[in-house]
């Protein structure tokens, strides 16, 4: 991070939430720090409509923190319990969300920067679309 710390960021399987945890060095011990957030304090990832949280992603470039993260399964991909689990998410490819320098703020609202295998029909991405996986 900008402060010379080192951070991890995980979702746990179904909790909802893209969690943090912060270390002196990178081999640990980390330490939770909390989830990821909006601006007004709100647990980002647990209202319908967020982004389903899943394989995470920072880089820090130029004092800027950047979090990448998505899902988008295709039809048949996961079991039908699982499938109508996701219908409350968004789950139409990877995000993207700047973070604060506390690096767990959102700064910015998520923004799909690559549509997923349901959404790449007609843009650029289709064949190459984010999760895609090979048959």
């Amino acid at each position: 991070g900008p402060d010379g710390r080192y951070y991890l960021y995980y979702a746990l399987n179904n909790h909802l939430a893209m969690s943090v945890a912060v270390s002196d060095t990178p081999a640990g011990k980390y330490t939770f720090l909390g989830h990821v957030k909006t601006s007004d304090g709100k647990i980002w990832g647990t209202d319908e409509g967020d982004a389903y949280v899943f394989d995470p992603g920072v880089i820090v470039e130029d004092g800027r923190v950047h979090l990448y993260m998505g899902f988008s399964p295709t039809d048949g991909m996961m079991g039908s319990d699982f499938a109508n689990f996701l219908k409350r998410w968004n789950t139409k490819g990877c995000h993207h969300i700047e973070l604060c320098d506390d690096m767990i703020t959102m700064k910015t609202e998520p923004l799909l920067v690559v549509p997923g295998c349901e959404t790449s029909k007609g843009t650029s991405f289709e064949g190459m679309a984010f999760l895609k996986l090979p048959l």
